[in-house]
Parts: C-alpha cells; structure tokens; sequence
C-alpha cells in the first residue's frame, strides 16, 4: 500500500513537471497559441473523485480494531481526495497528514527537520483538525513517518505517535 502511495505522488509529479514543460514551450506566447506557430496540446484530464460519495456530515467515524472513533469530517476540509478516497488531510512545509480509506489509516509524514520538534506540531494538528484527544488517536492506525531525503537515521520506520507509548 505504501509503494503504491508513493507511486501515485511519483506519477502526480512526473505529470506536473511534464505539463510544465508543455506549457513552458508550447505556451511561451501566453495565448495558447504556442511558440513556433505549433499550436497548443489538448488539456490534460484528471481523473475526478466523485463528490457525491464523499460524506456530507460534520462528523465520521473511522473504524478500529478496538471500535470506532468519531471524529471532524476531513473530507469537507481536504486539501485532495484521489479516486480512491485517499485524503490528504493537512498539509503544511512541516509535515502533512493522509488518511488511506482502503485500510482505514493514517500517514504523518515529517517533511523537514527539527524531526522531533515537527513531529509535535504534527501530532497537535493532527488531534486538533480531527477533533479528537490522545486516547482517541491512540485507537487509530497511524505511521508517522520520515523520507529518506529529510533523514537517513529515522527514514523506514514507524516513529508512532509520541503520546501512545
């Protein structure tokens, strides 16, 4: 599941840097024209979650091993749904927060450091944008995680949350 998170960022990325390419020299005109007389490429289409499906609620529950936990709807608040119903739930230059519908978890990735000092901010978005409290998030699948790019001694590991020892 992880391999295909990463897989899925990897070919959002690609595709950004391969449509700004494009537009850099196929739209150097700004018209759409194109530079060179070529004409300008068909708009790129996205594949769109179907907000229909999505919960309408204030709150949801997610379910645990140890029964469900309510919390703030994130799917009225999300920065992205993709087709799946993956959700990036927050996200910030610290770190950002995915919930993975499929298994029902939740991804923190620490994004630069101080690692222990942004992992506590992440912790304490975390807790405040769902609405819920330590014991609840406690009850959650969450990995929180560091890229091997950010840090080699703490990247591949689940660091967890800091208030569930």
């Amino acid at each position: 599941m992880k391999k295909t998170i990463i897989g899925t960022i990897i070919l959002i990325i690609l595709g950004a840097i391969v449509w700004g390419i494009i537009s850099y020299l196929g739209g150097a005109g700004g018209d759409g024209s194109g530079a060179g007389g070529g004409g300008s490429l068909p708009p790129i289409v996205l594949p769109r979650v179907e907000t229909s499906t999505l919960p309408v609620s204030d709150k949801i529950v997610v379910d645990t091993p140890t029964g469900g936990v309510e919390m703030n709807n994130f799917y009225k608040t999300a920065k992205e749904v993709n087709s799946e119903r993956d959700v990036l739930v927050q996200k910030d230059n610290r770190f950002d927060v995915t919930y993975i519908s499929s298994g029902g978890n939740f991804i923190i990735g620490i994004l630069q450091e101080p690692i222990e000092e942004n992992r506590l901010v992440a912790e304490r978005a975390f807790l405040s944008g769902l609405g819920i409290s330590e014991a609840q998030a406690c009850r959650l699948t969450v990995w929180v995680g560091v890229p091997r790019e950010v840090s080699e001694a703490y990247s591949g590991r689940n660091l967890g949350l800091s208030f569930c020892r």
